[in-house]
């Protein structure tokens, strides 16, 4: 499938060009299910409005593997297009409102690992999220509350068959400089996931919403390196992800590749010597 081809390619060849990289605003890969490992790649900028509002604008895809192999460039997994619009309200909080449509392939947890019908998921997901950042010496410390709204579709846009679902996420983040001018930093960064949804119960007069439950735990390494010209960050780490499984009643691994860059303010007119 040509498309495929191009996803692997882009992959392949941000990957061989950045491996020697080191990496703020870090793009976090985007949850699966049914893989071992996976690949992300994301292009986004941020934009400052003013000295309180900000833009930021991301582009991201990811490729994975299924349940029988580690060949994270075996099967198309997710795009994403995301917009955030930021509002710091003090030096130490910040809040975001943000938009995102999501294009996910499923595939089957046994052999032969094929699709599922249906097997494109989209999702039209909102969300706010509200920062609390402080610093104890040199280490950076941000702290984050999510709440998101998603609403999931099948191929053709009629309703999934859980098609609401609400997720509540808490994250704490902290950055060490690794270098004098701090424009390299070792970050390191935990997430817990929790979920009530909405699904489609045949015959049923009514759904109902299901109870309140933890979903996921999301461990994330990386770096991030400034690169002045142009203003860019980049990031590259990995992403460890432990999902409880509540078919089989155990948890499941999946490691993340990831990588993103992040223009700073490409739009700003840049002082002239």
């Amino acid at each position: 499938m040509p498309g495929s081809v191009l996803i692997r390619f882009l992959w392949l060849a941000i990957l061989v060009t950045t491996l020697s990289n080191e990496s703020t605003a870090q793009i976090t890969p985007p949850g699966l299910e049914g893989s071992r490992v996976a690949g992300w790649v994301a292009l986004g900028f941020t934009q400052a409005i003013n000295s309180k509002l900000a833009l930021a604008t991301y582009v991201g895809t990811s490729t994975q593997s299924s349940f029988g192999d580690y060949n994270l460039l075996d099967k198309p997994a997710i795009s994403v297009i995301n917009q955030e619009v930021s509002y710091q309200f003090t030096p130490y909080w910040q809040a975001v409102l943000a938009g995102s449509i999501r294009s996910q392939s499923l595939y089957e947890k046994e052999a032969p690992y094929a699709l599922r019908n249906p097997g494109i998921r989209q999702e039209l997901r909102t969300y706010a999220r509200f920062f609390f950042r402080h610093k104890q010496g040199k280490i950076s410390w941000a702290h984050s509350f999510r709440p998101e709204y998603r609403r999931f579709y099948t191929a053709d846009w009629r309703d999934w068959t859980t098609p609401l679902q609400v997720r509540l996420r808490l994250k704490s983040q902290l950055s060490v400089p690794l270098n004098t001018a701090q424009t390299t930093q070792f970050v390191v960064a935990n997430e817990v996931l929790s979920v009530i949804d909405k699904p489609t119960v045949p015959l049923a007069i009514e759904s109902r919403w299901s109870g309140y439950r933890l979903t996921e735990d999301r461990l994330a390494l990386f770096v991030r390196h400034l690169l002045p010209k142009p203003d860019l960050w980049v990031d590259t780490g990995l992403m460890n992800q432990f999902t409880w499984d509540a078919t089989n009643q155990k948890i499941q691994y999946t490691l993340y590749l990831s990588i993103d860059f992040i223009f700073r303010d490409p739009f700003s007119r840049k002082a002239t010597e």
